[in-house]
């Protein structure tokens, strides 16, 4: 992977960059050579609403 290149994988490789736009611009903004490894959440009035969080392809999106 190159300098600036933000990539966003499901646990089974499948690219997510183009479903979720807004992570994929926070992450550009890190230095390079970071890593991050987790799950993107949604919190809904100070719960987490994991039926919530689609893909931006899911909610009507790109």
């Amino acid at each position: 992977m190159g300098t600036g290149r933000v990539a966003l994988r499901s646990r089974r490789g499948s690219d997510l960059e183009l479903g979720f736009p807004e992570i994929r611009s926070a992450v550009s903004q890190l230095p390079d050579v970071t890593a991050l490894d987790g799950e993107p959440v949604v919190g809904d009035q100070n719960r987490l609403a994991f039926e919530r969080h689609r893909p931006c392809h899911s909610r009507g999106g790109r």
